[in-house]
């Protein structure tokens, strides 16, 4: 890739929204590694635990947060957030990784609430 696509590239990922599925027992406004939290979510993931996993599918986002969900309680909660571009890394489809991720608003059903 030579420099203007990888400016292009790097512009495209910071417009780009990402989600975080979670429960509602947690409340958080930047989302940290698990192995910062001691919370894992899914303990069959053994690689990545320094990573923050996000997404740009709030479809992806939905399950995610019932597996939290089925697991701690609570109710799903799906956050939009803003990733640390500098460790954004791409994983398959829409998948993410990044080394921490700022929430900016909880997502609804019927759109986007400010957080208070």
């Amino acid at each position: 890739m030579n420099e203007i696509e990888e400016y292009y590239y790097e512009e495209q990922l910071k417009n780009q929204k990402y989600y975080h599925g979670t429960s509602s027992i947690f409340n958080i406004q930047i989302i940290k590694p698990s192995i910062e939290t001691g919370i894992f979510s899914e303990d069959f993931r053994k690689n990545n635990r320094d990573k923050v996993y996000i997404t740009t599918s709030i479809g992806s986002a939905e399950r995610y947060a019932q597996k939290a969900v089925d697991k701690f309680g609570g109710s799903p909660v799906i956050y939009e957030v803003k990733p640390d571009y500098d460790t954004l890394a791409a994983r398959i489809d829409c998948e993410y990784i990044t080394d921490f991720a700022i929430v900016v608003r909880k997502v609804s059903k019927h759109g986007c609430s400010a957080l208070d």
